[in-house]
């Protein structure tokens, strides 16, 4: 009889079954690098993309702070500017007082 004995078949399956095996553990090895690779790759792109809108961010803060301060020095000049009127004014008046008393006097 040419049949092959049980030893003969259960070796060969069970090298089947290992390589089989050692081929999915291959195949899913390389589809779960594949897999950490692209979430790694994520990650980078979104924090690269979060640095950028981080630098826009704080541009615009910048940009604010810039305005705040010149809108800061336009209140301090416009202050000035009326204290100034003020006291051009008031010495105006000073003058005027001066003149009606020495009109009074004389």
């Amino acid at each position: 009889m040419n049949a092959p004995t049980d030893a003969a078949l259960m070796t060969h399956y069970h090298t089947n079954a290992h390589q089989v095996g050692a081929a999915c553990e291959g195949v899913a090895y390389g589809l779960a690098g594949a897999l950490g690779s692209a979430l790694i790759a994520g990650r980078m792109a979104r924090a690269e993309r979060d640095a950028a809108d981080a630098d826009e961010w704080r541009a615009v803060a910048a940009s604010v702070r810039a305005g705040r301060i010149e809108a800061a020095r336009a209140r301090q000049a416009e202050a000035t500017r009326a204290e100034a009127a003020r006291q051009t004014d008031d010495e105006q008046r000073l003058r005027i007082l001066m003149l009606r008393a020495r009109a009074a006097a004389a």
